[in-house]
């Protein structure tokens, strides 16, 4: 499996969502049948604390989990709360048990200032 990486843009204030694509090295998508997905954003890869949860889960409407297609959004609330930064992020899979996790997606997130604040 490769790790995927894609950088992210975020405005404070705003509602943000994106699809992510998880796929093998060949460019097939990767089946997440049977797995859940979770990613979070940090200031840097040593950071322990999270700034925001990217609220991940597997797209199975229209798609089917084997699609390797994953929703994330922030609301515009928590996107307010943001430092403006740059930042990391990461996308894992993980079954049930926890037994199995693979980091799937990863890089570096812009946060931008909010212009318009009424």
């Amino acid at each position: 499996m490769a790790l995927v990486n894609h950088n992210l843009d975020i405005v404070q204030g705003s509602t943000f969502s994106a699809q992510l694509f998880a796929k093998d090295a060949n460019g097939t998508a990767i089946d997440l049948t049977s797995y859940s997905v979770r990613g979070v954003i940090k200031y840097n890869y040593g950071t322990g604390v999270s700034l925001v949860s990217l609220n991940a889960a597997v797209n199975t409407d229209p798609y089917t989990a084997a699609s390797g297609v994953i929703d994330v959004s922030i609301t515009a609330a928590n996107t307010a709360s943001l430092p403006i930064t740059i930042g990391v992020y990461d996308v894992e899979m993980y079954n049930p048990a926890e037994t199995e996790v693979k980091k799937l997606l990863d890089g570096r997130v812009k946060i931008y200032p909010e212009v318009t604040n009424i």
